[in-house]
C-alpha cells in the first residue's frame, strides 16, 4: 500500500505567534482539505514546517469510521513506527459485525448539529476555576445525588447554562426543547466491554433534557443530574437495542426534522480530556501543544487538555451572533481567560554594553565594523525572528518582520577613557532608548564608535519576552553569525505552551521593584574579599551546613549593610524585609528545560530574613537558601497552573511594597554567563557593562574579566545611596577606585 503526497499552498504562518494565541480558524489552514469535503477520503494528513525549524503534523480522519479513541490509536501508533518501536498494538476492524452499516435511503446522516456561519472561540478553564465550578454544581443536601460532578459534567452544566443566559432570551418557550448531548464511547458499555483497539466510530450520544427551572439558577446541579442520568442509560441494553437499527434509526430521523424546524436547540459536548494527545512521539519529543480547529457546527463544545494536564480547554463553536453575546457573558468571564498563565514581568529593557578595543592586526574600522554587525543581525534574527516584532497587548509578539532598532553613534573621547572608571549613568548614553520605554519594540541595538577606533555595542532587549541567558544566547549566537561559524545552535521557542501570556487586565505587570529617582553605583569585590564573607557566612554550628556560594555570601552582606545604613530599629519593627533571588527555572522543572528555550523562564525566590540576625547572618544565607531550595519541580507546576493565586500574590504584594509595609531588595546574578564569549570577529570583548537601572534596591551582579572578582551594580533612592556608600563596613570590602580601575584588566 502507498501514500499519494497532496502538495498544499500553505500561507506563512508564525510558530511562536500561533502557539502564543492560538485562533482556531488559523489552523484550518494546517489542513488539507474543509472539514465538510469527506467524499471518498478516509483521511488527511499535512506537514508544515515554519521558518525556526518546528513542525505541525494536522490529521483529519473520516468520522463515518473512527471515533477520538481510534484516531489517536493510529496517531500514537504511527508515531511508534517513527520511532522505531516494534511492540505495536493491532486494530480490531470488527465493528461492522456488532453494528451492521445501514443504507440511508433518501436520509442525510446528522447528529442534529446543523451547519451555519461559525464562529469558533478557545477559552481556557485553570485547575483551580474548574474546582470552583464543581463545588458550585454539587449537591450536598441529596442522599440521591452525592458525588461531585466530573471535571466534565461540571464544565458542560456551566458553559450550556451561560450559553442559555446569553443567547435566548424566552427560556420559557414552550415550542423549543433544549437538549444537552454527550458523546459516549460504547466501548465500555457493552457486555461484555469491547477492548480499546477495537477500530471504528463506536460512539453515540447521551441526550438530556434539563430542566428550564435551573437554567438561570445559581445552584445547577439540576443539569448535571439530568446529563448524568442520560449517560447511565447508555448501558448494555441500550447497546442491544442500538444494534436492532430501525428503532434509533426513525428517531434520529424525527430529532433531526425537530431541530431544521428549529423546535429543537441542541447542544453538544465531545471530551478529549484523558485521552493520549500528549504521546506522539515520532523520535523527536513530544508536542509542545496540541490543537483542534474551527468546526462546522453550531453549539458544539470540544473539551481538550492543556500541556499541563490539569487544565482545560473548551473549543465552542457557536453562531457568529450567538458567540458575540456568549464571549461577553459576565458570569463566563469570571471563570475562564483565552491565554491563561502567571508569568509577570517587568516592562523594561535589559541593558548590556559590550566594549572592544581596535585591533591593528585586523582591517576593520568602524565603518566595516558597523556593516558586518548589520548584515550578520539580518542572518540571526531568520533563527531569532520573534526579536524582529512588536509586542502586541502584551500577550504575544506579532512577528511582522519590522526589524530591529539599529543605530549608529560616535563618541568623542577614548574608549579607555569609559571602561577604566565607568559610570553607570555616562552608560545609559550608549544604549539606544530608554530603560523604562519599552513600548512595542522587542530588541534595539546601538553601535558606536570612539575617536580611537574602539566600538561598543550597546544592545536593549525586552525582559517581557526574554530572560538574561535567552539575553546572552542571542549575542553569543549573532558573534558568532558574524565571524562566520556554521554550527550555531537554534532557539526554541515552545515556551508559551508551558508558560501562557495573560492578559492582566488592571494591573501594571511589575516584579514589585518600583521606580524612583535612582542612583547606580558599581562596587567592584575581590576574590579574598569574597571569600572572607563566605567564611563569615558560614554556620560554624553547621545546623544547614555547606559554606555559602559567592552570590549568597554578597547579597547577605549588601542587604545586611543596606538595613544597617538606612533603617533606624523603630523603623525595622513595623517593616516586613523581604530578599529576592532571580531564579532560572529551566534546571528546575521536571523534566529540566534545555538551556537553548528561548523566554523569560525566571521567577523571584522570596526570603524573609529574621532581623534578629543581622550581625551573624548566616541566619539570613540559609534563609535565601531555603526560599531558592522551594524553587523545584512541584513550584513550577503550580505556577504553571495556579495562575490566579500567583497574579493575585504579585497585586498584593506590589500594593504594600507601594505603602511602604513591605521593603525588598532585589539580587540577580549574570556570574557564570557567558559575558565574556561575544566575539564577532575582532576579538572578545575588553570589557562588559551594565548600566543605570530605574528600579530601587535592586542589585546585578557581573564577574570581573579576571582575578576571580565580582562587580555588584548597586541601584538605590539617592538619599539610601548617599547612606550606604559611606557605611564603614561595607567600604572595607569593596575596591577602592584606583584598584576597581585595573580590576579590568
Amino acid at each position: 500500500m502507498t501514500a499519494s503526497p497532496l502538495s498544499k499552498l500553505v500561507p506563512t504562518v508564525n510558530c511562536l505567534k500561533l502557539l502564543c494565541n492560538p485562533i482556531p480558524g488559523e489552523l484550518n489552514k494546517f489542513i488539507p482539505y474543509e472539514l465538510d469535503d469527506v467524499r471518498d477520503l478516509l483521511m488527511v494528513i499535512q506537514v508544515t514546517f515554519f521558518d525556526c525549524g518546528g513542525m505541525a503534523v494536522s490529521l483529519g480522519v473520516s468520522h463515518k469510521v473512527a471515533d477520538a479513541l481510534s484516531f489517536f490509536m493510529f496517531l500514537n501508533c504511527w508515531a511508534a513506527t517513527a520511532r522505531g518501536d516494534t511492540d505495536l498494538p493491532c486494530p480490531q476492524f470488527e465493528s461492522a459485525t456488532l453494528f451492521p452499516p445501514v443504507n440511508f435511503t433518501d436520509f442525510k446522516p446528522s447528529t442534529g448539529i446543523v451547519k451555519e456561519k461559525i464562529m469558533t472561540k478557545r477559552f481556557v478553564f485553570t485547575a483551580s476555576k474548574i474546582s470552583a465550578i464543581r463545588d458550585k454544581y454539587s449537591d450536598n443536601t441529596s442522599a440521591d445525588y452525592p458525588r461531585r460532578p466530573t471535571r466534565i459534567e461540571a464544565l458542560s452544566a456551566f458553559i450550556w447554562s451561560r450559553f442559555m443566559a446569553s443567547t435566548q432570551a424566552k427560556l420559557s418557550d414552550s415550542n423549543k426543547i433544549y437538549t444537552v448531548l454527550h458523546a459516549v464511547n460504547l466501548r465500555t458499555r457493552m457486555d461484555p466491554p469491547l477492548p480499546e483497539y477495537y477500530f471504528g466510530n463506536i460512539s453515540r450520544l447521551a441526550i438530556a433534557v434539563p430542566s428550564m427551572d435551573c437554567a438561570d439558577k445559581e445552584d445547577c446541579y439540576g443539569i448535571v443530574k439530568s446529563m448524568r442520568d442520560e449517560i447511565r442509560k447508555v448501558n448494555g441494553d441500550y447497546v442491544k437495542a442500538l444494534r436492532q437499527g430501525d428503532k434509533h434509526l426513525n428517531f434520529i430521523k424525527n430529532r433531526t426534522e425537530s431541530v431544521t424546524k428549529g423546535e429543537i436547540i441542541s447542544f453538544s459536548f465531545t471530551s478529549l480530556c484523558r485521552f493520549p494527545l500528549y504521546e506522539a512521539d515520532f523520535g523527536w519529543g513530544k508536542p509542545v501543544w496540541v490543537g483542534s480547529a474551527s468546526l462546522k457546527f453550531k453549539n458544539l463544545v470540544v473539551f481538550m487538555d492543556t500541556p499541563l494536564g490539569d487544565e482545560i480547554e473548551a473549543w465552542v463553536n457557536l453562531k457568529g451572533e450567538d458567540m458575540a453575546k456568549f464571549e461577553v457573558d459576565k458570569e463566563l468571564v469570571a471563570f475562564v481567560s483565552p491565554t491563561p498563565g502567571p508569568r509577570i514581568s517587568a516592562p523594561v529593557f535589559m541593558p548590556i554594553v559590550l566594549f572592544y578595543p581596535v585591533d591593528f592586526d585586523f582591517k576593520h574600522d568602524n565603518e566595516n565594523r558597523s556593516n558586518q554587525l548589520k548584515q550578520s543581525l539580518s542572518e540571526s534574527l531568520t533563527r531569532f525572528y520573534p526579536l524582529a516584532g512588536r509586542m502586541k497587548d502584551n500577550l504575544f509578539i506579532d512577528c511582522n518582520d519590522e526589524g530591529v532598532l539599529f543605530l549608529k553613534a560616535h563618541v568623542k573621547c577614548q574608549l579607555s577613557e569609559v571602561v577604566e572608571q565607568p559610570e553607570p549613568a555616562n552608560l545609559n548614553k550608549l544604549l539606544p532608548c530608554e530603560l523604562d520605554n519599552v513600548g512595542d519594540l522587542v530588541l534595539a541595538i546601538q553601535v558606536n564608535s570612539f575617536d580611537c577606533g574602539g566600538t561598543a555595542v550597546g544592545l536593549c532587549i525586552s525582559h517581557k519576552i526574554a530572560d538574561a541567558l535567552s539575553m546572552f544566547m542571542f549575542i553569543n549566537s549573532w558573534a558568532a553569525t558574524a565571524r562566520g561559524d556554521s554550527d550555531i545552535v537554534s532557539p526554541h521557542f515552545g515556551l508559551a505552551t508551558l508558560f501562557p501570556p495573560r492578559k492582566l487586565t488592571g494591573f501594571k505587570a511589575s516584579t514589585g521593584i518600583f521606580k524612583d529617582k535612582i542612583v547606580t553605583k558599581r562596587f567592584v569585590f575581590n576574590s579574598s574579599k569574597i571569600a572572607s564573607l563566605r567564611a563569615k557566612y558560614t554556620d560554624s554550628k553547621g545546623e544547614k551546613g555547606g559554606r555559602p556560594t559567592r552570590i549568597e555570601a554578597l547579597s547577605t552582606f549588601i542587604w545586611s549593610r543596606f538595613v544597617a545604613a538606612t533603617q533606624e530599629e523603630e523603623e525595622e519593627a513595623g517593616r516586613l524585609n523581604t530578599v529576592l533571588h532571580a531564579v532560572n527555572l529551566r534546571t528546575r522543572m521536571d523534566p529540566p528545560l534545555p538551556e537553548h528555550y528561548f523566554g523569560n523562564i525566571s521567577s523571584f525566590a522570596i526570603a524573609v530574613p529574621s532581623m534578629d540576625s543581622k550581625e551573624e547572618c548566616y541566619g539570613v544565607v540559609n534563609s535565601v537558601r531555603d526560599a531558592i531550595k522551594r524553587i523545584n519541580g512541584d513550584y513550577v507546576k503550580k505556577l504553571q497552573r495556579a495562575g490566579d493565586e500567583h497574579l493575585n500574590f504579585m497585586k498584593d504584594r506590589a500594593e504594600k511594597v507601594t505603602k511602604g509595609g513591605v521593603v525588598s531588595f532585589s539580587f540577580t546574578s549574570l556570574c557564570r554567563f557567558p559575558l565574556y564569549e561575544a566575539d564577532f570577529g575582532w576579538g572578545k570583548p575588553i570589557w562588559v557593562g551594565s548600566a543605570s537601572l530605574t528600579f530601587k534596591n535592586l542589585v546585578v551582579f557581573m564577574d570581573t574579566k579576571q582575578g576571580g572578582g565580582i562587580e555588584a551594580w548597586v541601584n538605590l533612592k539617592e538619599d539610601d545611596m548617599a547612606k550606604f556608600q559611606s557605611d564603614k563596613e561595607f567600604l572595607e570590602h569593596v575596591l577602592p577606585n584606583q584598584d576597581a580601575k585595573n580590576s579590568l584588566f
